[in-house]
């Protein structure tokens, strides 16, 4: 099965403008996209929005490489036609799969069965790192409080 999205043309400057906007909508406070230095390419969006818990920041960031190498792959096994691998299309995909998912969070969060902080807990800044990146990283006890993991 190809990966989601993966014909979309619309260019990654209005997706990330769409994530915006759903961000304003659900009340972020502050929005910031980031930029890779050599590419110009956007590779994370970050906010702070007020929770049960105070304001918090987040990041959301993205992997074309990721997408790319999973292009390729069913581009080379029959599974998605070559325009999968078309200039900027990883990007765009990428960006394309983050708004779709942003946008299902948020309709959870909508409903009640989530709060904000509960789905985006993983992107949770801590410092320079995501409370995954920690997490992966093995230093999640340092953001437990003292007495170390529960």
């Amino acid at each position: 099965m190809p990966l989601l999205k993966y014909t979309t043309q619309i260019s990654v400057d209005r997706t990330v403008s769409e994530i915006v906007a759903c961000l304003q909508a659900a009340g972020a406070m502050q929005i910031l996209t980031e930029y890779d230095e050599q590419t110009k390419q956007a590779t994370a969006i970050g906010f702070r929005i007020k929770t049960e818990q105070g304001i918090l920041p987040f990041r959301l960031p993205t992997d074309v490489k990721r997408v790319r190498a999973i292009l390729t792959r069913q581009v080379t096994l029959g599974q998605a036609p070559r325009s999968a691998l078309a200039l900027g299309q990883p990007e765009r995909v990428a960006w394309r799969i983050i708004k779709e998912w942003v946008e299902a969070q948020l309709a959870l969060i909508q409903i009640g069965l989530v709060t904000i902080d509960e789905v985006m807990l993983p992107y949770m800044l801590t410092g320079n790192k995501t409370v995954y990146e920690s997490f992966k990283d093995g230093n999640l006890e340092n953001l437990l409080p003292a007495g170390g993991r529960p």
